[in-house]
């Protein structure tokens, strides 16, 4: 079956362009579009759904995180969530503009401590 679950925007926002995670019962929602008055330079977004509750978070992350990510690839690796490839938006003076990431980023998930691998 079938079941949809509808959460308010100011609990879990628009995530297009995401990727999600299964670590033990968790879903690790990582990156997002956004609407480009959410879009913060610097700034991860990071959300953890709870699959025997189905309560959404956000998860607050420190470190050196890989910003505004969207159309990336995650992949778990022990402890760590390895994130790869995408789109970041950067702040400028006339707005945002979209650069290529070719670095890699590793959250840890036992510290949530970012770590820029490359």
């Amino acid at each position: 079956s079938i079941r949809i679950f509808c959460y308010p925007q100011e609990v879990f926002p628009p995530t297009d362009f995401h990727t999600a995670t299964l670590v033990d019962a968790r879903i690790i929602v990582i990156g997002c579009l956004g609407y480009p008055q959410s879009r913060q330079s610097g700034r991860t977004p990071v959300y953890y759904l709870d699959v025997k509750t189905m309560r959404i978070s956000e998860l607050p992350t420190w470190g050196d995180a890989p910003g505004w990510i969207s159309r990336h690839k995650t992949k778990l690796s022990n402890r760590d969530l390895v994130v790869t490839d995408g789109e970041v938006w950067v702040e400028t003076t006339e707005g945002f503009d979209i650069v290529s990431n070719s670095n890699r980023f590793a959250l840890n998930l036992d510290s949530l401590i970012w770590t820029k691998l490359d």
